[in-house]
């Protein structure tokens, strides 16, 4: 057991701390959309073919129907809006509506996910996801590694969750492994701003462009 002395006292928000808008909430509203569009449209040609006796059309119609009906599901599940605090080694997750909540340094079982890739450009890349279960017979508590800018959460936030799973006496299986992954993941620098090179070129900001 380590020492606790990082756990917060009093509850802290952990990931989203703002509802998303702008071009953030229509980056997860259009993919979602544009899959809605295609279910619609297989299902219609499914019924279509299957009114006019076309069987194997109708069924390779619904076969992607389903498919792109799996990908929405799982897209909905990932990409939901959640809010999450931490009070102590505390976990409340509240998604949809319906709060569920864990005791970090006494669940049975804790693990790391990943969700499914976005969908739209400038968000490319597959977020953790922290699932964590008090009891067998429990609900697992779901929280997505996402910050407010849509990508991994910040690293004060990983090492946050990964004290409060340390902070037990006696933390589950994998929480050792999962604690390793989320400091590492918190040690990742920060993406660099793009470069300006316009002092290479005019470094007393004098020229001006050609009519």
């Amino acid at each position: 057991m380590r020492d606790n002395s990082r756990v917060p006292d009093e509850p802290v928000p952990i990931g989203l701390r703002e509802p998303l808008a702008g071009m953030q909430a229509l980056s997860i509203v259009f993919p979602g959309a544009i899959l809605g569009f295609f279910i619609l449209g297989g299902f219609g040609a499914a019924v279509s073919n299957l009114s006019e006796g076309h069987l194997a059309q109708a069924g390779i119609a619904g076969l992607v129907t389903a498919a792109f009906s799996a990908v929405l599901a799982r897209y909905v599940y990932d990409f939901t809006p959640q809010r999450a605090w931490l009070d102590g080694s505390g976990l409340a997750v509240e998604r949809g509506g319906r709060r569920r909540h864990c005791n970090l340094a006494t669940a049975e079982t804790i693990k790391l996910s990943y969700t499914m890739p976005p969908l739209t450009r400038g968000y490319s890349h597959a977020v953790p996801v922290l699932r964590a279960r008090q009891c067998r017979s429990g609900r697992a508590v779901r929280l997505v590694l996402r910050g407010d800018d849509l990508r991994i959460m910040p690293a004060s936030d990983l090492l946050l969750l990964a004290e409060a799973i340390e902070s037990g006496p006696a933390p589950a299986p994998r929480a050792p492994k999962v604690c390793r992954r989320l400091r590492k993941l918190a040690e990742k620098p920060e993406p660099l701003s793009a470069l300006d090179w316009s002092f290479r070129t005019d470094p007393g900001g004098t020229r001006t462009a050609r009519k």
